[in-house]
Formats: C-alpha cells, sequence, structure tokens
C-alpha cells in the first residue's frame, strides 16, 4: 500500500489527458491510503483506497474506506463509509451511515438511518441499522434482485 499525506506527492499518478489519478505500476491497479482529505475534479482509477474524505468526479476501485464519499459516479466491489452522495453508485457491497444517490445499484445495502435514491434503487437486500431506518426511492419502486 503506498501512503500519500497531500495531494503534491499524488501528482505523479495524474494522467492530465484523461484527468485521471491512475494508480498503476506494472499494469496492476494500485492499493492507496490518503492521510489527508482528498478534493480534486477529475477522476480517481485505484485497486483498493482508504482515506478519510473523497470529493472527486468518479471513482472506480474495487474497495472503498472513507469517512465520507462525494462523487459523480462510483463503481466499486466494497464500500464502506460514514455517508455517500453521489450521482450513480455501481457496487457489490455498500455499508454507510446515510446514502444519497440519483441512482443506486448494489447487491448487498447495510446503512445507518436512510437510503435513498431519486431515480432507481436496485439491491438484493438492504438493511437499516437502527429500528426507525428508511430507505425508498422517490420516483419508482425499489428493484429486488433475485438470485
Amino acid at each position: 500500500m503506498i501512503e500519500f499525506n497531500n495531494l503534491k506527492e499524488m501528482k505523479p499518478y495524474y494522467n492530465e489527458n484523461t484527468n485521471t489519478y491512475e494508480f498503476i505500476e506494472d499494469n496492476h491497479l494500485l492499493d492507496i491510503q490518503c492521510k489527508f482529505d482528498i478534493h480534486v475534479d477529475s477522476n480517481i482509477l485505484v485497486r483498493n483506497i482508504i482515506a478519510r474524505n473523497i470529493k472527486s468526479l468518479n471513482i472506480e476501485a474495487e474497495d472503498i474506506k472513507a469517512w465520507e464519499i462525494n462523487a459523480w459516479n462510483i463503481n466499486a466491489r466494497d464500500i464502506k463509509t460514514e455517508d455517500i452522495k453521489a450521482w450513480e453508485i455501481n457496487a457489490w457491497n455498500i455499508e454507510a451511515g446515510d446514502i444519497k444517490a440519483k441512482y443506486i445499484n448494489a447487491r448487498d445495502i447495510i446503512f445507518f438511518s436512510v437510503c435513498f435514491a431519486y431515480e432507481y434503487l436496485r439491491c438484493k437486500t438492504i438493511e437499516g441499522r437502527i429500528n426507525n431506518a428508511k430507505y425508498f426511492c422517490l420516483n419508482r419502486e425499489i428493484e429486488f434482485i433475485k438470485e
């Protein structure tokens, strides 16, 4: 795992042509840990990322662990975070505090109090961690994936 203490240290991984921080070496995606809040108007491509807060255009990763994620699109296998605000989320598993997105497509979702999508919410399972937790989709019924 490569550790970064500031955005300047990440600069060698920035691809100006694609506006993407591409954490790739020897054709393999890397694991990174950022000991600072990431706020970039670009994309992030990484295998696994651990950070406090992430704000970017798009994030593509296997696993994301962060306090808060604010992104346009998130594509990941597993997401563990306190809060998510995104346009579109595609993931296998989401474990979060509150989730707010236009589109959510996931296998399993565990959240603390509120999970909602504006346009569609598609999942196999969804569960709130408190008794009065709420989940909903504003513009259509939730689509539950069957095996």
